[in-house]
């Protein structure tokens, strides 16, 4: 007979459950973040600031149309489409933003003085440069559709000067019958000097809506005032690299682990060297993950006598199959990636739960023999 006392059951499932290894399950750790970056092109002509956005460097920059919800970690696109540009000469930075507006009989604009710290209650955008990519510090600038500015300077989050105002940056809106346009020139003095090629800060772009009601959008997913950890990144750069050379530039200044969409393909950076896979290929191969766990949990689960488990595998199974296979861009990326992992996990976890109860039992039987 087993003389096992019942008080060292406990104890003899938590070493059975380490070697298990629900000790660390996979579904608890952090999923690699999805970086957001825009690569800055040199102007051979600065444009005329008029908000317009008909200048030829408007022409050639890359164009980036990924934002958003403003507010939270979970990747849903903004209310609102917004196009942004960025370039750069020896003079300082040009942004180009073009505002898809619904109904521009609400666009709200009342704010005309300078500095006002309520400028973002106007239908409004907030620029945020970290030079340094530290994310402690930045220098916020916000304008609004008539085109009146606000700034300031945040050393770190204990010393921020509100005074701070450069008087060198500039900036022109032009308002249009389905939206409006914002064309802006940061001098290198405002920006804390001057960005050369190879060179890598943090920077954010925020998007105010106020009426009908209250709607905010993010160039970086959960990017704020209040987190410059989650800005995105600028790399200035001669020409427009392709994703290989892309990856190993961003791998050299970004640690962890981290994925970028670049089209339809996708860098992928993690203990290895950066490696660039096609969105498809990528979805697919979590994908595989996830049916993996789904096929340990049906090899687990009792075979008779359990129909809930039995339902509870088939709806899973039907989330798996109802996961699209392609995503149109970084949101639907992050948002397919996103099902993807909760569904594995969840067949983690169940799969677990099975191993644990068929443990559990078998040391009952060994407890009554």
């Amino acid at each position: 007979m087993n003389t096992t006392p019942v008080s060292h059951v406990g104890a003899f499932l938590a070493a059975a459950m380490a070697c298990l290894g629900l000790a660390a399950t996979a579904w608890s750790d952090a999923p690699a973040q999805v970086l957001t970056a825009y690569v800055v092109l040199p102007v051979d002509q600065a444009p005329t600031l008029d908000g317009k956005l008909d200048d030829p460097c408007w022409r050639s920059l890359p164009r980036e149309k990924t934002f958003y919800k403003f507010g939270t970690l979970k990747a849903a696109p903004a209310p609102f489409s917004t196009t942004m540009q960025l370039g750069y000469d020896r003079a300082g930075v040009y942004v180009g933003l073009w505002l898809d507006v619904e109904d521009m009989s609400q666009l709200v604009a009342n704010i005309t003085n300078r500095d006002a710290g309520h400028i973002w209650h106007d239908d409004s955008v907030e620029l945020y440069f970290d030079r340094t990519a530290t994310a402690i510090g930045f220098r916020k600038f916000t304008v609004n559709a008539l085109g009146t500015q606000a700034d300031l300077f945040r050393m770190d989050p204990a010393n921020i000067d509100m005074a701070w105002s450069p008087m060198g940056w500039r900036v022109a809106t032009d308002i249009r019958k389905n939206g409006w346009g914002i064309e802006l020139f940061f001098p290198w003095e405002d920006l804390g000097g001057p960005a050369k090629p190879g060179d890598l800060w943090r920077f954010a772009l925020i998007r105010f809506e106020r009426h009908p009601k209250f709607a905010a959008g993010t160039w970086s997913l959960g990017a704020m005032y209040t987190a410059p950890e989650r800005f995105g990144w600028l790399l200035f750069a001669e020409d427009r690299p392709e994703p290989q050379r892309l990856a190993k530039l961003l791998a050299a200044r970004v640690p962890g682990n981290w994925i970028l969409p670049v089209g339809e393909q996708v860098i992928l950076n993690g203990p290895k060297a950066p490696t660039v896979v096609s969105t498809a290929d990528f979805l697919a191969k979590v994908r595989q993950e996830a049916a993996g766990w789904l096929a340990r949990l049906r090899k687990q689960a009792p075979e008779q006598g359990n129909a809930g488990e039995a339902e509870a595998i088939e709806q899973l199974a039907q989330r798996l199959n109802q996961v699209p296979a392609a995503a149109a861009g970084a949101v639907e990326l992050q948002q397919h990636l996103g099902q993807l992992r909760t569904i594995a996990g969840d067949a983690e976890e169940r799969y677990y739960q099975q191993r644990l109860k068929d443990l559990y039992r078998r040391v009952r039987e060994a407890e009554q023999d």
